[in-house]
């Protein structure tokens, strides 16, 4: 069933994989970018029903499923400890994750996927995160 599944992807799967494409330009700045597109590529593919299910139940939109992706991945990233230069301050590598981390929660905030509050959380959550890792 993998394969089958591999081969015909489902509606949502190559939606998500164009909507990767097409936030690209927004990401230009950040320098790790491609690295997390290329993870979110990878989770798409690897994973398409648990894609399909997550538009489907809950009703989102393959452009906020990517930037979901893409949020919790740069955030995995910050606070691995491997992007830090020490405990609690980030590298520039790490620095270049959390660019992409905001950039993704701003565009979540700009598309009413989240609200001010949950934007504020993540962010915080991230600071966190960050203090604690290294």
């Amino acid at each position: 069933m993998a394969l089958w599944s591999r081969l015909f992807k489902s509606s949502q799967a190559r939606d998500c994989e164009t909507a990767l494409r097409l936030l690209r330009p927004s990401f230009k700045d950040a320098m790790f970018y491609d690295i997390i597109e290329q993870k979110v590529s990878a989770l798409i593919k690897e994973n398409p029903e648990a894609v399909q299910k997550k538009m489907l139940l809950e009703g989102q939109s393959a452009q906020v499923t990517v930037l979901h992706a893409i949020s919790n991945i740069a955030f995995q990233e910050c606070r691995s400890g491997l992007n830090h230069v020490y405990r609690g301050v980030l590298s520039m590598d790490g620095q270049s994750h959390r660019q992409v981390f905001a950039k993704a929660t701003s565009k979540l905030l700009e598309l009413g996927a989240i609200d001010q509050d949950g934007a504020a959380s993540a962010a915080s959550d991230l600071a966190i995160a960050i203090k604690e890792a290294g």
